[in-house]
């Protein structure tokens, strides 16, 4: 079920299947869809924990008992995440229960910020989600998601989330890994690949990489397109402020100078 509700995810922002699962939970502002049938498995526990403290005779109460004398997989799960999240329900039993009711909210909140401290801790240490991190700093829907027009929204997704074809994405892979001139601009470096070697071999030479920030701020090649911004948009593109143009302010004329660099660097999109 995971699997789909990402894949739903992906298709919705029009990424590659393969794209990073971090950026697209950081983008969509969605939690997996297990942190949401938590609280809807602890309120089930709770009511089986009340029909048992009222002695019925309904099967699904023994069934119940079963799982707790028997130690089996559903109730010792389930355990121990409410031991885990919520702790003082097990110290504060109520009066005449054999088994604490714990609060099917309070779990579900704390599993909510469990997840999105993982998920910025993950954020953080992938090496391949470097623009992603000057960006994105909290788990939160982005504004371009809601854009009317698809192309718009799946051109800043394949920024945001590196799910492009620029050249430091496409060197990672195979044995152009090794190789930093894979991952050069092609229209700031020589195309002569036996001369980059060699300069790069120099000590303190630095590759021009075609990467996320110089795709949208430095390439020479898009100049004319960026000398057509509003001057705030400019001027946040040559301040570096990249936060900044994907907020609801900008972010309409942001996914219009992205969808014209991708078309003018690949063609129709």
């Amino acid at each position: 079920m995971e699997n789909l509700h990402l894949s739903l995810l992906k298709w919705t922002l029009g990424v590659r299947k393969r794209t990073a699962n971090i950026p697209i939970w950081g983008d969509s502002g969605r939690c997996p869809i297990g942190t949401q049938m938590i609280k809807l498995l602890v309120d089930f526990h709770n009511r089986l924990v009340l029909l048992d403290d009222a002695n019925s005779t309904h099967i699904v109460r023994h069934a119940f008992i079963e799982q707790v004398n028997l130690g089996l997989e559903w109730y010792t799960s389930t355990k121990v995440l409410c031991d885990r999240f919520d702790r003082g329900a097990t110290r504060n039993l109520r009066e005449g229960s054999n088994y604490p009711t714990p609060n099917s909210k309070l779990i579900k909140s704390r599993v909510e910020d469990w997840f999105k401290a993982k998920w910025n801790q993950a954020k953080k240490s992938s090496s391949k989600l470097t623009f992603y991190n000057s960006v994105k700093d909290d788990l939160s829907l982005e504004p371009y998601v809601k854009l009317k027009n698809h192309k718009r929204v799946k051109t800043i997704a394949w920024l945001r989330t590196s799910s492009h074809q620029l050249n430091v994405e496409t060197g990672r892979y195979g044995s152009k890994n090794s190789v930093i001139h894979h991952r050069v601009c092609d229209f700031c470096s020589t195309g002569d690949k036996d001369t980059l070697e060699l300069l790069f071999s120099l000590p303190n030479a630095e590759p021009i990489i075609e990467d996320e920030e110089h795709f949208i701020r430095d390439c020479p090649q898009y100049e004319q397109l960026r000398d057509e911004r509003s001057s705030i948009l400019k001027g946040l593109l040559e301040t570096g402020d990249f936060k900044e143009i994907f907020n609801k302010y900008n972010i309409f004329e942001t996914s219009n100078f992205v969808y014209k660099l991708f078309k003018c660097r690949f063609g129709s999109s």
